[in-house]
């Protein structure tokens, strides 16, 4: 016997619930034993859906995954220029140790793990761009 959950983990939107009372389902399920089958196992879900595996898997060159960085909130909301600048300064270095870019005012895209069809993404080009749609999604949320 499996479990198949037909429904979006991130937000209070129709068909979706929030993220860490599905998981924490999850797990209570799993520890039954109910295997979750669908759509992937609860781990690999979460990572998947969560947008974890990306910062992990851009380090790596050969997958041609754009530089990217994790932010947290509590850090961006106590101070949010120099989240800010953290965040550009980690992009760059990556840019420059993974691709040998240098450009100082970069563009790039803001988005919110657990995000859903194109939903809580904005961009952004350079540090007052980033900082205010960091602010604009954070307020969504």
């Amino acid at each position: 016997t499996i479990g198949w959950y037909f429904v979006w983990p991130g937000s209070d939107d129709p068909g979706s619930v929030r993220e860490r009372e599905f998981f924490d389902f999850c797990k209570r399920m799993e520890l039954v034993p109910l295997r979750t089958g669908w759509p992937h196992p609860s781990g690999l879900y979460r990572t998947l859906c969560s947008k974890l595996w990306i910062p992990e898997m851009c380090s790596d060159p050969d997958f041609r995954i754009p530089p990217t960085t994790l932010l947290d909130f509590e850090e961006f909301r106590l101070d949010k220029q120099r989240a800010g600048i953290q965040t550009l300064s980690a992009v760059a270095t990556l840019r420059k140790t993974l691709w040998n870019k240098t450009d100082d005012d970069f563009c790039g895209v803001v988005k919110l793990g657990f995000s859903w069809c194109g939903a809580d993404v904005l961009p952004f080009q350079g540090l007052e761009s980033l900082i205010a749609n960091i602010s604009k999604l954070c307020e969504r949320r």
